[in-house]
């Protein structure tokens, strides 16, 4: 039952939208690969949204806490690799 309802959804969508759809064949056969501005651009020109744009966050820049701060674990990235060999590199000592 679910999925013969998706696939009714599916098909409901797919035809109320062909003209979009048919936008995206042109182009994809001129270019083969479209990017997030061009396919935001294709949904701008018929009056909708990018789907993915409504649901995707929006880039937070994280913030970096100063090593030693209470209530974090974190150490500065030289103190993290301080003590861990690279495996690539052989050991002066090791024959």
């Amino acid at each position: 039952k679910i999925l013969q309802d998706c696939g009714e959804d599916t098909t409901r969508v797919l035809k109320k939208h062909w003209k979009i759809v048919d936008r995206f064949v042109k182009e994809l056969l001129e270019k083969e690969e479209l990017d997030f501005d061009e396919i935001d651009k294709i949904f701008a020109e018929y009056g909708l949204a990018h789907p993915v744009a409504k649901t995707v966050a929006p880039a937070v820049k994280p913030v970096a806490l100063p090593a030693g701060e209470k209530g974090t674990n974190a150490k500065p990235a030289a103190t993290r690799r301080a003590g861990k060999k690279n495996h690539a590199q052989k050991d002066p000592d090791e024959t």
